[in-house]
């Protein structure tokens, strides 16, 4: 790791990602006020019960790091995808975290129960994508959530006091044999429209034509070697 050339960010309280961090703040941050010459007086509204969920794709785990053309294995220091930012997290500490210049990240895996996640990044679209098949061309997904704002309606019985982290649809993607790019969107449509210009997914096209498209049916049909 002494060869990594980091931009980092210093984040404490990761379970509180989307809270601000309010010591030595004004006041007026700590307690999340509006502007005064839109009130004559303020008041603390405490229906507000912090942020539900996590940003990362899955908990802090060992891996390996393709950096700036180098491979690192990760087990004393874990990583983790930032699912909302798109950034990857370096975990050295419980206290310290860091945040890898994507510029410099080839690729990188995460285990999860056991299993090896691979990502790659795309760096046409700035963005790092998941490999779900790695044969005559590459399958390829884009995990990402979002933050769902807390919502006040209803006065006091507010239908959701806090912010929520929720997953998002996949987007999915495929790197043809000449190299190129191609999007298959996340709807069912897109998806066999744009897996018809794939030789080997002939089968799959014709068996689920009717049927919801499942990620882990694609892979199984798209691994199979023609």
């Amino acid at each position: 790791m002494k060869t990594l050339t980091l931009f980092f960010i210093l984040v404490l309280g990761f379970k509180n990602w989307a809270q601000v961090n309010t010591n030595g703040a004004s006041m007026d941050a700590q307690l999340n006020l509006s502007d005064i010459s839109m009130q004559a007086s303020r008041a603390f509204d405490n229906r507000y019960e912090d942020t539900k969920g996590s940003p990362l794709l899955i908990p802090f785990s060992e891996g390996s790091l393709t950096f700036n053309g180098n491979l690192y294995d990760m087990k004393r220091k874990k990583l983790g995808l930032d699912a909302v930012a798109g950034l990857l997290i370096l975990k050295e500490s419980d206290q310290l975290y860091k945040v890898l210049n994507s510029d410099y990240v080839d690729e990188f895996t995460l285990t999860e129960y056991g299993k090896e996640r691979k990502f790659v990044h795309e760096r046409s679209m700035s963005m790092f994508l998941e490999v779900l098949v790695d044969k005559d061309f590459k399958l390829l997904a884009k995990r990402s959530k979002k933050v769902v704002k807390a919502n006040y309606q209803g006065g006091f019985s507010a239908n959701r006091p806090y912010d929520e982290i929720t997953e998002e649809k996949s987007e999915y993607y495929i790197i043809d044999v000449d190299g190129d790019l191609v999007e298959l969107g996340k709807k069912k449509k897109s998806i066999l429209s744009g897996l018809s210009k794939v030789p080997v997914a002939k089968d799959y096209l014709k068996n689920n034509q009717d049927q919801l498209v499942k990620e882990k049916i694609l892979i199984e049909a798209l691994s199979v070697k023609k």
